[in-house]
Parts: C-alpha cells; structure tokens; sequence
C-alpha cells in the first residue's frame, strides 16, 4: 500500500542520515574541537579562579614599597626603569605651576600619538592652557614614545623646542602594546622626572589626547580631594581576558593565567593623588609589565592595596556626537580636534 511504502521509505531516509553522520562523525568531532579551541573556551575551562591571583615578582609590595619611599635608596638595579631612554622631558612651565604651593598644584600628563600633532595643539589652545585657575596650578605636558619616522621625530623634537611641555622617550616605539611602558613613564614624570623634583605636585591625571576636559569640574573634585589619600580614581571596569583566537586583544593563558583581572580604572582618564602616584611609581619599578596599561595599574593597585574608586564624571562610554551633561562631568572620550575647538568650553 501507499502508507506501507511512505513508511519505508522514511526508515531508509533516517537509516541514510545515521550512516551518514557515522561515516563524518570523525569530521563533526574534528569541528566541534576546531570551535571550541577557536571560541577560547578550553583556555576559560583551565584558567585559575582569580580568587588565587599573584603576580611576578610575587612579593609584599607594599612593605617594598614603603621601605624604599622611607630610606630614598637608589632604583637603578631595579627591574623595570622607565626613565632609561629619556630624549626630551618637560620643565615646571611659564609661571602658573611654578607660583602656587606645593598642594594646589596639578600636574596633567596627556598621553599622545607621535603623529597627533594637531591634537597638542588644540589642547594646548583649549582645555590645556597654561594658566592659573583660582588658587589651583595646572601643568600640562605630552608623553611620547619614538617613530621610525625620522621627519615626525625632526618635527616633534622642535615641537619640544617651541612648548618645553613634551616627554619624548626613545626605550619604546609609540603604538598600542606599549602602552604600559608608557604608563611607567607617565609615573617617572609624576614623581621622580626634573620636573617632579623641582615643582612636586598634588594630585596627577593622566589623560589620552581624545578627551575633552572641563577644567572647572576639575578643580571642583580637587576641592573634594587630599593629596596624602590613597586616590585612583576614574571611570572602574571590572572584566576578563579576551580568550577568543581570533580577537586583536586575545590573551593567552601564558600570558595572563586568571579567570578575571583585578578592578582598574580605564586608561583614557585616571587621576591619582601624590600618594597614588608615588606608590604606583615604585610598585611598578618591581611588578612584572603586562600588555594592557589600565589593567597593569589595577594590577599595582591590588598589589598595593589601593582601592580604585569609580566616578561617573569620567565619561569613558562617551563621544562627542552625544549630548554630554557636564555639570558634573570631569573629562569625556571620544573628541578629535574639531570636536574639541566646537565645543569648548564645555558646558
């Protein structure tokens, strides 16, 4: 009959599809292993709970710490030394900085681009001006790393010459991976550079050159602020490794062993008190350099048991195309150079 035969034709149908899928179970096998070694979720299945976390040298660092900030011994022999290639570094500025006390004065370190030329100068003409807000002294000054370009490095060497507001760096070439020997620099410059010993500072921030800054909110949390607190401050992340293959910020288990990193503040705009400061700056003479500067500082900062404080007026999720409240608003990411001139003063 019809049914009869409808009926076996659906057995050997399915009889068909389980051969088949025997005869490549070896190649659906092969692929689901393929996926899973691709999506990096074996590397999630061996990762060390973050509950175990150490980091190299795997030692008291903040007992290390104290003890080198209290008996002023030499850093020279160790491991890290991010000042060894200084080519330029900036003074203490034209008046403004020099001319307040020790406790009202801030010291802004922008890190930049070799080739973001255009972005210096705006800044310089904008958020970045070199003059005294009430009884607050800002400085302001650019953290580079080297070219291969021999006509940039002409071109900024007489930037340096012009601005005297540049710390140019020849230990590292200025692109993404370095960011964490610029972070080293940063902190040299803060607490250990020429400028830091002849016009110490109170409080630092450290910003990319794609945020837009409203200097009054600025001096309104200063107003808020100690310098011999253990401030770190910004806009807080808490996250894991990027364990996908395929992904530009993959990192291994070799690399990074844990299953989650410490809490950081994201790198665009961190702002740390003179404490902070000195403290990260030895700590990170010892700590081993990892590849992401925000999670390196978080790293210290765990290390160093200083807790990072999460403040929603640094706008990291942001851009200029938005419309940005700043009334409490500190700095915002995500303005190029036009951004900056259209909008400032921010308001």
């Amino acid at each position: 009959s019809n049914a009869a035969m409808s009926k076996s034709g659906r057995l050997l149908t399915m009889r068909g599809l389980r051969g088949a899928v025997r005869g490549n179970g070896w190649r659906l096998a092969v692929a689901g292993v393929l996926l899973l070694w691709m999506s990096g979720l074996t590397d999630h299945f061996f990762a060390t709970s973050y509950a175990e976390f150490s980091w190299p040298p795997h030692i008291h660092l903040r007992v290390k710490v104290d003890e080198l900030i209290r008996s002023r011994k030499s850093v020279a022999a160790l491991p890290n030394s991010w000042n060894r290639s200084v080519e330029i570094t900036p003074d203490c500025g034209k008046g403004a900085y020099r001319n307040v006390k020790q406790s009202k004065r801030v010291l802004v370190i922008v890190k930049s681009a070799v080739a973001n030329f255009e972005a210096r100068t705006v800044i310089r003409r904008t958020w970045g001006r070199e003059q005294q807000q009430g009884e607050w002294g800002l400085r302001f000054v650019f953290v580079l790393g080297s070219s291969p370009d021999r006509s940039l490095s002409n071109r900024v060497m007489r930037e340096a010459d012009e601005h005297h507001d540049i710390l140019l760096s020849t230990d590292f070439v200025d692109q993404y991976y370095n960011n964490g020997k610029k972070f080293g620099l940063s902190l040299w410059l803060s607490t250990a550079s020429p400028l830091a010993l002849s016009c110490p500072s109170a409080f630092t921030l450290l910003i990319d050159d794609d945020y837009m800054v409203s200097r009054r909110n600025l001096i309104r949390l200063l107003s808020f602020r100690r310098w011999d607190e253990p401030l770190y401050e910004g806009w807080m992340m808490q996250s894991s490794p990027f364990r996908f293959r395929l992904h530009k910020h993959r990192v291994s288990l070799a690399e990074y062993p844990f299953d989650a990193y410490p809490p950081y503040i994201t790198a665009g705009a961190v702002f740390l008190s003179a404490h902070s400061a000195e403290r990260f700056y030895y700590g990170s003479l010892f700590v081993k350099l990892y590849a992401f500067d925000d999670v390196y500082a978080g790293i210290l900062a765990k290390q160093l048991s200083i807790e990072p404080q999460h403040n929603e007026g640094f706008l990291y999720w942001s851009s200029a195309s938005q419309n940005i409240d700043w009334t409490n608003t500190v700095a915002a990411h995500g303005f190029s150079p036009s951004d900056i001139i259209g909008l400032f003063p921010p308001t």
